[in-house]
């Protein structure tokens, strides 16, 4: 079969889901990741004269096909098939296999030009290995760690408009912070293993919007908090680490953001840039450090009906405290 002959097979949905049964051979199913699958919207379905032929998303960035050059070794070429029929076909021979997107992290980039770099190409292929080694929560005996946090993100696609993605999400408070202790908002105490009680609000703007807020108890770290380039990845006494991006961030315990009113105590920006689906993406996080204190266990208590909510609160609650940002802030890292 000719590649002329190939693409004239494949100008129909019929026609394309003929091809994309291809990938039930094994063989040539595993040219591709699923992290590869993913990145780039692309799948397998055919080697005809001397090339590889992948099926792709519409709207797949022309250097995608640069991009697998590179990372395979070999020609390549690419045939626009239908949107949904593509992202079926990588979810049946590539995500659905391996349990899902959970645990999937694709591989991210320090530039927007990242499809011509060789070495970036074979990356592309890879799952990002953001693992931390897992750490225990030292504190002294009878403590626990409270950690307030908000994270803020800006998505914005690089090579064409896209909607706005809305994520439906509960909120709730964990705990707020009263005198030399906390009022946590929940039916009875959490278990002596847990050390550490971090509150998490999530703001999500650009192409997708999101707002939570939560809480989750810690027996042992790293806690992740935006796969994987936000983590919080230790406690020790009266410090705690912060992965953000590549390098590790510390704050010292027993500041609030009361006692630095309007800004948090501690806050750190990465710029990143990733490929989904054929498609280019810029992401802008932002961590802020709210409070960190260290208390007792006998500080802490369950919130009854005299603990009211005050104006701070509810604007956290619902996602009203998050202060004006720049879309692309002046300094990064």
């Amino acid at each position: 079969m000719t590649l002329e002959h190939l693409a004239r097979l494949c100008s129909s949905k019929g026609g394309q889901r003929r091809a994309l049964e291809g990938l039930e051979n094994e063989a040539l199913r595993n040219v591709l990741t699923p992290a590869g699958a993913v990145a780039l919207g692309a799948v397998p379905v055919a080697e005809c004269e001397g090339r590889l032929v992948f099926a792709t998303v519409p709207f797949a960035h022309p250097d995608c096909r640069t991009a697998l050059e590179a990372a395979l070794s070999r020609p390549v070429m690419l045939l626009p098939f239908n949107d949904a029929l593509v992202r079926d076909a990588i979810v049946q021979y590539y995500l659905r296999p391996r349990g899902g997107t959970e645990g999937l992290d694709l591989s991210t980039f320090e530039s927007p030009d990242f499809l011509r770099d060789p070495v970036c190409a074979r990356k592309l292929l890879q799952e990002k290995d953001g693992a931390l080694p897992e750490r225990e929560i030292e504190l002294p005996r009878g403590c626990v760690a409270l950690i307030d946090l908000r994270t803020h993100s800006v998505r914005r696609p690089l090579d064409r408009p896209s909607g706005t993605e809305f994520v439906p999400a509960p909120s709730m408070l964990a705990f707020k912070l009263d005198g030399e202790g906390a009022v946590l908002f929940r039916d009875r105490m959490p278990p002596s293993k847990v050390r550490a009680i971090v509150s998490h609000g999530l703001f999500y703007d650009g192409d997708e919007h999101l707002h939570a807020l939560g809480g989750k108890d810690l027996t042992k770290l790293p806690h992740v908090l935006h796969p994987s380039e936000l983590q919080l990845a230790e406690i020790r006494g009266d410090e705690a680490a912060f992965w953000v991006y590549d390098e590790l961030k510390t704050v010292r315990a027993g500041l609030r953001l009361a006692e630095a009113p309007g800004r948090p105590i501690a806050s750190w920006t990465c710029r990143y840039y990733f490929l989904h689906f054929g498609m280019r993406y810029e992401r802008t996080l932002t961590l802020d450090v709210l409070a960190f204190v260290v208390v007792k266990r006998s500080r802490l208590r369950l919130a009854s009906r005299r603990d009211t909510l005050v104006p701070g609160d509810l604007e956290r609650l619902f996602g009203l405290d998050m202060p004006m940002r720049p879309a692309v802030p002046e300094s990064v890292r």
